[in-house]
């Protein structure tokens, strides 16, 4: 099936491929130590964004979200402006922004929390955990500037969602953290399991070592002890039997008429083609 370009309704833009936090399951370092080479600090600026989203681009789209693969939004410069050029072009788009919440001032969350205060907006914060746990994984982070942050969001009418990558170390908090999320004012609260303990070559999930930036190991992510916490394709990935006869695959992103630009203006959609705004 060919993609049209008039086709486009949804685009998942990497504003930055920069970030504060030191994940050590993130592609962008080496289990939370070194970067990876490719990692260049790109960023897309509000006059950059102009140009890849002309108006008449984005009067055709129906949502935007900033979620990255190697970044954070909140590291771009630019991200409320450009996220208020979106709405100011186009009124009806709907945004949303994917966040460790860790940076920037409680005023910048206050006008990211009245800009994502529209129906189908939203803001989720990868929150893993409580104020003991959280910077486990969510390494480099301050527990005391995320409540901040998305105290100022949801004070200003920002749809908020938290986000809980679960392991080990904070599987007993689920629940505390989801009561503390509607005390707090979250729209959702979504558990969300990660494969990325699961050795392909073993068929075992296995403790995740973390790294410091001389590549010293310090310490393990471990995986949830509770099966059903543990995330089910990794599981069921032995089981799977390989496709023998030609089949239809009914693919999602030309469904909804998504693509991804990445920070360095690659555009990749269904075509399985990467492409590259000129300059």
């Amino acid at each position: 099936m060919q993609f049209q370009f008039n086709q486009i309704r949804k685009v998942h833009l990497e504003i930055v491929d920069k970030c504060n936090a030191k994940c050590p399951m993130c592609p962008r370092s080496e289990n939370g130590g070194p970067e990876k080479s490719f990692i260049n600090k790109n960023e897309i600026t509000l006059e950059r964004a102009k140009q890849i989203f002309d108006v008449s681009f984005l009067q055709q789209l129906r949502f935007v979200q900033l979620c990255g693969n190697f970044g954070d939004p909140i590291a771009a410069r630019e991200t409320l402006e450009v996220l208020t050029y979106f709405r100011e072009v186009n009124p009806q788009i709907s945004l949303g922004v994917h966040t460790n919440g860790s940076a920037r001032h409680t005023s910048w969350w206050t006008k990211l929390g009245e800009l994502l205060s529209h129906p189908g907006d939203y803001c989720k914060f990868g929150m893993d955990g409580l104020r003991d746990t959280n910077a486990i994984y969510r390494r480099n982070t301050d527990w005391d500037k995320i409540i901040d942050s998305t105290t100022a969001f949801i004070k200003a009418g920002g749809y908020a969602h938290w986000e809980y990558l679960v392991f080990q170390h904070n599987e007993h908090q689920i629940e505390e953290a989801r009561q503390l999320s509607k005390d707090m004012g979250f729209r959702e609260f979504y558990v969300k399991k990660t494969s990325r303990f699961y050795n392909y070559k073993t068929g075992k999930n296995e403790d995740y070592p973390i790294y410091d930036l001389n590549r010293n190991t310090i310490g393990y992510l471990k995986a949830p002890t509770e099966e059903k916490l543990t995330n089910s394709v990794s599981l069921n990935y032995k089981n799977i039997e390989p496709v023998k006869t030609e089949q239809f695959i009914d693919c999602q992103s030309i469904k909804e008429g998504e693509i991804y630009i990445s920070a360095r203006g690659e555009v990749f959609c269904p075509s399985r083609r990467a492409l590259r705004f000129r300059d």
